[in-house]
């Protein structure tokens, strides 16, 4: 195995004590053994420091920065500043990676200066994979990858996921913009820093593996109240304008930035504020146009029925019907039926609700075939 390049993994502690130990096992047991292994503890009130401490002494690959509290991209960046390896990682304390992560990517990295790969979001005892938007292989079209950042027009949602983890960055490239990182930006970090990234690349590739366990917390930046929510994004907005300025795609790039700026952040605002909002997960542009309407809702699969419990106790949103050409496979709670049922209801809309392009295509060509004019048919492909 050749490990001539080596990969500084940084992880970002604090008070993991009880999460802390698998993760750290599961970075020393790589089986790519060239690695620098950075352990940032930010400031920990708990047993997590002591835990670092006792992994530098059993292993030399380990060091510990002890630094006081700054928050996970200070942290990050702490460690970046220190990180001597041809590649960075990063792992966040919380999560746990396969024995043979850094081996795959590094063996398929094909000297990209971003390699990524899929990896597991678990949640109690449910687990689902998710995966770049892009599709697999090596790109050195730049523009492509830029253009389909923040949506992925050749498919579904964006086009690299919102994360930094299960990833090498090329450290050259994340040295020459550590000090463009916001240590004061909490949510969207992990895109921004994407974003910076790609603006100084030449290459990505996207692999199709499956080797990084992130576990999804319910005390993260991410699922807790924040009152400086508002502030926070504002800062990122600005940020993420002022280093498009100027840029050959900046019109482009800019216009879907905005789409996916507002998507984040009326997604995230319930959550923030500490709302019990109905209707979260749905832009509330898509509700607002809805409100007062009859729905048929055609797609029973994961999306649908994201959509359907989340509507079903809606007084001001109407579901008619639900159905599916598959009306028994996913055997939801509520009775779904079959498509030529939509012919015997009174609505306004008919709400597609499926992920892929193509499964939205011929199902817009069976309801034209019906005569369901195409401005009564709505596609959502994906919960914000």
């Amino acid at each position: 195995m050749d490990m001539r390049k080596k990969i500084s993994v940084i992880v970002p502690v604090f008070n993991v004590e009880n999460y802390l130990d698998r993760c750290i096992k599961s970075i020393v047991s790589q089986t790519y053994k060239n690695l620098e292994i950075i352990l940032v503890d930010d400031g920990s009130t708990d047993k997590s420091g002591i835990i670092c401490d006792e992994f530098s002494k059993r292993d030399l690959r380990v060091q510990v920065i002890h630094k006081k509290n700054g928050g996970q991209n200070s942290a990050r960046k702490a460690g970046i500043l220190a990180a001597k390896g041809d590649y960075i990682a990063f792992v966040d304390s919380d999560d746990w990676i396969e024995s043979d992560l850094f081996e795959v990517l590094h063996k398929n990295s094909n000297n990209a200066d971003l390699v990524t790969s899929k990896m597991f979001i678990e949640e109690n005892e449910n687990r689902i994979i998710v995966a770049d938007g892009l599709q697999v292989a090596y790109y050195s079209d730049m523009d492509y990858v830029l253009r389909n950042f923040f949506i992925n027009h050749a498919g579904v949602g964006a086009g690299l996921k919102n994360n930094m983890v299960a990833r090498l960055w090329r450290t050259t490239i994340v040295m020459s913009i550590v000090d463009k990182m916001d240590i004061d930006i909490r949510i969207g970090e992990d895109w921004f820093f994407t974003f910076i990234f790609l603006l100084n690349s030449t290459s990505v590739n996207v692999l199709d593996y499956c080797g990084y366990h992130y576990v999804s917390n319910p005390n993260s930046a991410m699922h807790t109240q924040c009152d400086s929510y508002l502030i926070e994004q504002n800062r990122l907005y600005f940020s993420v304008k002022n280093n498009l300025k100027d840029f050959y795609l900046e019109k482009e790039m800019f216009k879907d930035f905005q789409i996916r700026f507002m998507n984040d952040l009326f997604g995230l605002l319930p959550v923030k504020f500490g709302i019990d909002y109905k209707f979260r997960g749905i832009r509330p542009d898509l509700i607002e146009f809805l409100v007062g309407k009859r729905i048929c809702l055609f797609g029973a699969g994961k999306l649908g029925r994201f959509y359907f419990n989340n509507l079903i106790d809606s007084k001001c949103i109407e579901i008619v019907l639900w159905c599916d050409n598959k009306p028994d496979a996913n055997k939801p709670l509520y009775s779904v039926s079959s498509p030529d049922c939509i012919r015997s209801v009174d609505f306004d809309y008919v709400l597609v609700a499926v992920a892929k392009k193509e499964a939205y295509k011929q199902i817009e060509s069976q309801l034209l075939s019906m005569e369901i004019p195409v401005d009564k048919v709505l596609w959502v492909y994906q919960a914000f």
